[in-house]
């Protein structure tokens, strides 16, 4: 993996930055949450929580799959998929 492929971003980009990859936020501040393209609250593919703006820590390189700020979801990740 090449760390030139990971996007990143500081909060104040959050909310554009999730549109410009076809996700939206319903709400504000702790009752905000990521919608999917199809309306959903999007989900932390490892530790299955809710993403909130807040919490929103890493874009999959290559993808739109959305992580958690929790570094261990990510490196659960990145070892199931042996992408290292």
């Amino acid at each position: 993996m090449n760390t030139t492929d990971f996007v990143i971003f500081n909060k104040a980009d959050r909310r554009s930055l999730l549109s410009q990859f076809g996700f939206s936020v319903k709400g504000t501040g702790k009752e905000a949450a990521i919608l999917n393209s199809s309306g959903e609250v999007e989900k932390c593919p490892c530790c299955e929580k809710p993403l909130h703006p807040r919490r929103l820590g890493v874009i999959a390189p290559g993808s739109r799959r959305l992580f958690c700020d929790n570094p261990a979801c990510f490196a659960i990740w990145i070892a199931e998929k042996k992408i290292a």
